[in-house]
């Protein structure tokens, strides 16, 4: 199978309210697996309300990918995300809840508030 991750910077002005994360995406008729969340991949994308993460695909959020997302108030991660950057929320200031599995490596987010829900 083929792997990739959401990179690159997604133009703030095209998102608002719930994203989701797909398991798998299709790509000039090849199918990926979405494995990680890049570095600033989401920077400042503030029309974020909330993200969910399908599947169990994804493994990693990098640092910064949702960097400054201030309309971000809910994420919502797979069982297998388990990697995960402690600025990966930095600047999300609304954001106040993070559900994610009790075996994830990281529980401290700096640059946010947010309660860790762990399931």
């Amino acid at each position: 199978r083929l792997l990739v991750e959401v990179s690159g910077k997604i133009r703030s002005a095209n998102l608002h309210g719930r994203i989701v994360i797909p398991d798998y995406v299709e790509i000039q008729g090849k199918t990926f697996k979405v494995v990680n969340i890049g570095e600033e991949a989401f920077e400042n994308c503030r029309g974020i309300s909330s993200v969910e993460i399908k599947g169990n695909s994804l493994q990693k959020l990098c640092n910064y990918c949702f960097k400054g997302c201030t309309g971000l108030t809910e994420i919502t991660l797979n069982s297998n995300c388990l990697n995960l950057k402690s600025t990966a929320f930095s600047g999300c200031s609304y954001l106040r809840t993070i559900k994610a599995s009790k075996k994830a490596n990281n529980f401290s987010f700096s640059g946010c508030n947010a309660q860790v829900v762990k399931y």
